[in-house]
């Protein structure tokens, strides 16, 4: 694979409107769907009914089975039954990721800029954002290709880089986000408004700064308490999806760095990282940690050698690199594409300073971006929830019932297209 690009990969199977299915890229399915397919009696819990059509005889390596025109579901009679509500893309979705860094006191005399925003401007953003049509998504998530998002909303992202400051993310002592913290405005906010949504990708240097054990103070010095502190609210995120990723040690300027010093930097960070969690009590998180990367100041290192480095450096969690953040401003948008779209290139992945420039650009521009749609599929007992044939069954069904409509269908994590009478599932690449 192009280590500066993405691809899309189609298909496991393959269904035509009419009676067809068709198995692409995986043959061994056949295992496992033919007795499936035989297999199949009775109505379905979903009131799907009628007869399912054995696979034809034939002498090819790989038979191809045919349903009839309404396939049946079936699921034993005790089984618990699950809703399978899919989230519906009629054309390819395009999200805008905004990135804040500090936020800052109701000073009447001081103003908002691009590194720290005054609390009122921030909850003044967030309402603006949610009356325009704008929910959160989580960002890793998307990535790998949960494109599910809230019904007749446009997808958005939050980052934040520079982590961790009191002023970004504080406790209260009753162990819930300070409405003196970015992030506990934007819990009180999500408290009001369920469907704007609670996530957001926190970018960190453990190696600059300390951590004030209170949230109002201007400049964040050693205090007894700091580091429980600081490793409380970090893991608080983490629980609440506020997951962090690697920013570099002490934010260097990544062009002044070779190889090894650059190593180390990366892996400080995530080591400062682990001893927080350990001093929390939760040091299996850190294995649930994501691999990412913000460039500091937005750039690459500059040099091939050391570009290429950036790719390649080994993560304490042993997971490969999922995506490299770069940043600008509003004169000059760039949005993230689907996972799956030939635009999409998860080592150079666009990112816009969250200042009043983008804000204004956002809402003037909020009809470019796709709204999620969505699509009943009925129920089925939970065996059957993952499975390939029933889930493509349904979705097939829906259509032709005109209950819902073509397009890119994301369903537990999943992504299937359906077009011209065809589904099929998108195989996200690994990177």
């Amino acid at each position: 694979m192009n280590p500066h690009g993405g691809e899309s990969l189609y298909g496991t199977i393959e269904i035509n409107m009419t009676d067809s299915i068709h198995f692409r890229r995986h043959p061994g399915l056949l295992m496992i769907i033919l007795p499936i397919l035989l297999g199949l009696n009775a109505c379905t819990s979903a009131g799907i009914s009628s007869t399912a059509t054995p696979p034809p005889t034939t002498t090819s390596a790989h038979p191809k089975p045919t349903l009839t025109q309404t396939s049946r579901v079936t699921a034993t009679p005790s089984e618990e039954q699950v809703s399978l509500i899919a989230t519906v893309w009629e054309s390819d979705p395009l999200v805008p990721i905004l990135t804040y860094h500090r936020f800052k006191n109701d000073n009447p005399d001081d103003v908002s800029d691009n590194m720290k925003m005054k609390y009122s401007d921030f909850r003044a953003q967030l309402q603006a954002l949610y009356d325009a049509g704008y929910s959160l998504v989580p960002l890793e998530a998307w990535i790998k290709g949960d494109l599910s998002a809230p019904a007749g909303r446009i997808p958005l992202v939050f980052t934040l880089d520079d982590l961790y400051f009191a002023d970004q993310l504080f406790l209260n002592e009753d162990g819930t986000p300070s409405n003196r913290s970015g992030m506990g405005i934007l819990w009180e906010f999500y408290q009001e408004h369920p469907d704007f949504g609670y996530t957001a990708a926190l970018f960190y240097n453990l190696g600059d700064k300390l951590y004030a054990n209170h949230a109002t103070t201007t400049w964040f010095i050693e205090t007894e308490g700091w580091e429980e502190a600081l490793a409380e609210a970090i893991v608080w995120g983490i629980d609440h999806d506020l997951m962090p990723y690697n920013h570099f040690y002490t934010h260097p300027r990544l062009s002044k760095l070779d190889g090894p010093s650059m190593l180390n930097q990366y892996q400080r960070n995530e080591k400062r990282m682990q001893q927080l969690l350990t001093l929390a009590g939760r040091p299996e998180l850190f294995e649930k940690l994501g691999n990412m990367i913000a460039l500091t100041y937005g750039q690459w290192p500059g040099t091939h050698y050391m570009n290429d480095f950036i790719l390649g450096m080994p993560s304490l969690t042993r997971k490969p690199l999922l995506a490299v953040f770069e940043i600008d401003f509003a004169f000059r948008p760039k949005y993230m594409p689907a996972p799956y779209s030939e635009d999409f290139d998860r080592y150079h992945m666009p990112r816009i300073v969250a200042n009043a420039d983008a804000l204004e650009l956002l809402l003037e521009n909020k009809d470019q971006f796709p709204v999620a749609g969505q699509c009943d599929l009925g129920q089925v007992g939970i065996s059957q929830a993952e499975d390939l044939m029933t889930v493509s069954g349904l979705m097939r069904l829906a259509i032709q019932s005109g209950d819902c409509n073509e397009g890119v269908y994301a369903l537990n994590g999943r992504l299937f297209r359906i077009q011209a009478g065809i589904v099929e599932e998108i195989i996200i690449p690994e990177p």
